[in-house]
């Protein structure tokens, strides 16, 4: 028997924070049962990070039974996730007669033998138990026989391969399915959870399926759309569409497309997911996607950069993300040491005593440009812009701290370019200033440009400093960028929250010792005036 488990709206939830509404949940799962869905992951369960209300990342088991209570069930079963050491065990009931038929168990290797013994603990309460050993490329093969021993005694429903980091080719699939169907007592089914880094959630599912389909019952792990963290998941409506093909289902694929349209879409448009050049190469690299998450969201790195970066880190550190270890690895990967201090003296006797305005590339400089060019007539400033150049200003001096954009921005004379230091391919006529000089202690936007500017034009003396394009990241990156062409990556809400609250402090600091202005609309000034 082949089984399709859908975890949209578990694995869904790293895209919104699991904030999906009770009307959403309940209209989900829904149409996942109309589709003829197997089994039904309704979300997470932890009494540490659950929450009340509109989310499916449940506290308690009493908060999933309501939802399920109202479901007009046909033969699907429906399950939760738990992390091993996010529940306490005795606080979780007796099945009994509940509509939670399951509870699949994620756990890394190093607390495989507590997280089975829990395993045991829920199968005597009445539960199916399915066991996720996350990141299994971690496992040797002594470790794997270690887990199907441990397995075989306390006989959990299921036991995963999970392609954590969407790394597994077909060569790696064969590997562990066979060492695990070989192994594993026959009744055990053997379960896969795919990730679409390369592109090969579909493929590999169905290698996966093919392998061993005519002699262990087996799961196939998927989600509408692919949602997940990262680039997604095996699409529920392709997996459903391929097993129809080959008459090993009877799957309505309808409803999953009504999903995706009614609740997916629009989620998608203010939350990408998918494949990118950074999933791939955290994939290429084997390790944590959040590496490549993190310096994707810096957008200051070209794609040859990031591939660097992530060869530096110590295969003993990959598989578990360490932000530290990322963020020294990128800060010295940008720091080239220079002397700099003729330059210094140089922009000090040009800069210190005048007007100084700085334009970011907000789009308040489009919507306010008429603001912004009454000011430049009045007061006549000198005008430095910020990794980019405006097209109806012209501007004095142009900053750049950004790899990506210095490619764009070549053409501009080198004499009036302000240059920092890991730029290495700079023209010597440009006015090149120490990178790690201008940093900052927020480990969130410690090389942010608008801020390194600032700081070097503080450094040489400049007192008077009037802002414009300074407007604060908006979650839907379309909205930041007054051009088109300057959106890299699509902004985390979270993070977007954390980098507006950490350069308002930043600025607010400056503020202290600097006179500055805004001329244009801004959330950092608003931010600003709260913390006063």
């Amino acid at each position: 028997m082949i089984a399709v488990l859908d975890c949209t709206l578990r694995d869904g939830g790293y895209i919104n924070d699991w904030s999906f509404s009770k009307l959403a949940i309940n209209k989900i799962i829904d149409k996942l049962v109309e589709s003829n869905i197997d089994i039904v992951e309704c979300g997470y369960l932890s009494q540490s990070k659950g929450k009340k209300g509109d989310s499916s990342l449940y506290p308690t088991i009493d908060d999933i039974t309501p939802i399920l209570n109202n479901i007009r069930n046909n033969d699907t079963k429906f399950a939760c996730m738990i992390n091993f050491g996010e529940y306490r065990i005795q606080d979780i009931p007796d099945q009994g007669h509940s509509k939670l038929h399951l509870i699949r168990l994620a756990f890394h290797k190093k607390d495989l033998h507590d997280a089975i013994s829990y395993a045991s603990l829920l199968i005597r309460k009445g539960y199916e138990v399915y066991l996720q050993p996350m990141v299994t490329m971690a496992y040797s093969d002594a470790d794997i026989m270690e887990l199907v021993e441990a397995s075989n005694k306390i006989h959990p429903q299921a036991v995963y391969i999970v392609d954590s980091f969407g790394t597994l080719t077909n060569a790696d699939i064969k590997h562990y399915t066979t060492l695990l169907h070989n192994n594993l007592e026959h009744d055990i089914a053997l379960g896969f959870h795919s990730h679409n880094n390369l592109q090969l959630a579909l493929s590999n599912s169905v290698y996966f399926i093919d392998l061993v389909k005519n002699w262990r019952s087996l799961i196939v792990d998927s989600s509408v759309f692919g949602i997940g963290r990262g680039a997604g998941n095996l699409c529920t409506e392709l997996i459903t569409r391929h097993l129809m093909g080959k008459k090993m289902g009877n799957y309505n694929v309808q409803p999953l497309l009504e999903i995706m349209d009614e609740y997916l879409l629009p989620l998608y448009v203010r939350h990408p997911w998918g494949y990118s050049a950074a999933y791939y190469l955290s994939a290429i690299c084997k390790c944590h996607p959040n590496y490549a998450t993190y310096l994707l969201s810096k957008q200051t790195l070209q794609v040859r950069s990031i591939e660097n970066i992530l060869s530096l880190i110590p295969a003993s550190e990959r598989l578990q993300y360490n932000l530290k270890l990322i963020d020294d690895l990128y800060l010295n990967y940008q720091t080239t040491s220079i002397d700099d201090s003729n330059t210094l003296e140089s922009l000090k006797s040009k800069l210190e005593m005048q007007n100084i305005l700085v334009i970011a590339s907000g789009r308040s400089i489009s919507i306010e440009c008429e603001k912004i060019n009454s000011y430049i007539n009045r007061e006549k400033p000198i005008i430095i812009s910020v990794n980019f150049i405006p097209k109806n200003i012209e501007v004095d001096y142009l900053f750049i701290s950004n790899r990506k954009r210095f490619d764009m921005l070549n053409h501009f004379p080198s004499n009036q370019t302000i240059i920092t230091s890991n730029i290495i391919d700079r023209s010597p006529d440009c006015l090149s200033v120490n990178y790690n000089k201008l940093l900052n202690q927020s480990p969130v936007i410690s090389d942010n440009s608008g801020l390194m500017l600032l700081s070097l034009l503080k450094k040489i003396g400049v007192k008077n400093i009037v802002l414009a394009g300074f407007d604060g990241y908006s979650e839907n990156s379309t909205e930041n960028y007054c051009e088109d062409r300057l959106i890299f990556a699509i902004q985390d809400k979270n993070y977007t929250l954390l980098k507006n609250e950490e350069i308002s402090s930043i600025l607010s600091e400056f503020g202290k010792t600097l006179n500055i202005q805004y001329i244009t609309k801004s959330a950092y000034c608003k931010l600003y005036m709260r913390q006063k």
